[in-house]
């Protein structure tokens, strides 16, 4: 005390603050250190989540087009053999085909092939009721085509009594990309036809527009655009780790397939944050130098719904860690700022 009533009234003033001021904020920050950390966590296991519900909704709008394909098979259109191997505009069941093909707008081409992998029937007009020159594909066989070999094996993605629906990997074929002068990106999806006694007579098969996918992915981004993630960035692996959707538009500024990347470039080659991590792990997040910043990359798969296994796809989503947890070290320098002042 004598020490003290030595001091002036400015040091014992400073003191003062620092025993009831500083000292209480330095004893606070460990605690606020900690709970934002817990902060980050939990924003770590929301882009799980939200990578995960990416990955589901494409796993369900996938299934409800397995719905579309049997409907299509089981069409008493489908079934008369006379209206099979004629390719004239008057053909009811090629009417039906490209009235389909305008109304679900996902599909590029329906097809119907007999048991030895014969066409016996395909569209003539796309989505907009164009007509499209599909003459050629009368003078090839497909029993050698996957979705075909698949079907007649039974080896269904989506299985229900004695039939199911074969789903394929997307990739680049051929004939739609002649067709449409594309590139032919596809998922093909088939599933056999049965007469009215029950034997197999057939394999449909239709030819989606990979663009659906690709239009849940940008709806997605929208909504982290508007939720002010703008520089995240999402991507989509499929079953053989290779990058089907690359969308990044801090990156490129536009949306745009590549057709030299996308569906022949593992996701690691590919460069997308945490795609060596997830290799075997069906959900997490990991922390990845990219381009001489660190990322974030969070990444989900879907479980399959009902009696679909699923696609077997990852959603990533990857941002640079500064801006993934912007907020948080915002809020953490606030507290502090506000502490300070108050105290």
């Amino acid at each position: 005390m004598k020490l003290l009533a030595n001091k002036g009234i400015r040091f014992k003033l400073c003191l003062v603050l620092a025993v009831f001021g500083v000292l209480p904020l330095l004893a606070m920050m460990p605690l606020f250190y900690y709970k934002s950390n817990i902060m980050k966590t939990e924003e770590m296991e929301q882009r799980i989540s939200f990578a995960q519900d990416l990955a589901k909704n494409i796993d369900r709008t996938t299934y409800r087009r397995s719905i579309d394909i049997k409907s299509f098979a089981e069409s008493l259109l489908t079934r008369d053999q006379r209206n099979w191997y004629r390719g004239g505009q008057d053909n009811p069941l090629i009417i039906t085909m490209n009235q389909r093909v305008d109304n679900f707008a996902v599909y590029k081409l329906t097809l119907l092939v007999d048991m030895s992998g014969r066409v016996a029937a395909v569209n003539t007009a796309d989505k907009d009721k164009k007509s499209i020159d599909t003459s050629q594909i009368y003078q090839k066989n497909f029993s050698d085509a996957a979705w075909f070999k698949k079907t007649l094996a039974k080896d269904y993605a989506i299985s229900s009594d004695n039939t199911g629906v074969v789903i394929e990997q997307p990739y680049y074929d051929r004939d739609l990309a002649t067709v449409y002068s594309d590139d032919g990106y596809t998922v093909v999806m088939a599933t056999p036809v049965f007469a009215a006694d029950g034997s197999q007579i057939g394999v449909w098969a239709n030819y989606l527009d990979f663009s659906y996918v690709e239009t849940l992915v940008a709806d997605a981004y929208v909504s982290l655009k508007n939720s002010g993630q703008q520089s995240a960035a999402l991507a989509v692996v499929d079953a053989n780790q290779k990058l089907i959707v690359d969308y990044d538009m801090a990156e490129y500024g536009s949306f745009k397939r590549d057709p030299a990347v996308i569906g022949l470039v593992t996701a690691s080659d590919a460069g997308i944050p945490g795609a060596i991590e997830a290799n075997g792990v069906a959900t997490g997040h990991a922390h990845h130098k990219h381009k001489e910043e660190y990322d974030v990359s969070s990444w989900g798969a879907s479980p399959g719904l009902d009696n679909f296994k699923g696609m077997g796809w990852k959603v990533f989503m990857h941002q640079p860690q500064d801006d993934a947890v912007a907020t948080i070290n915002t809020l953490f320098y606030q507290i502090i700022g506000m502490i300070c002042i108050f105290t």
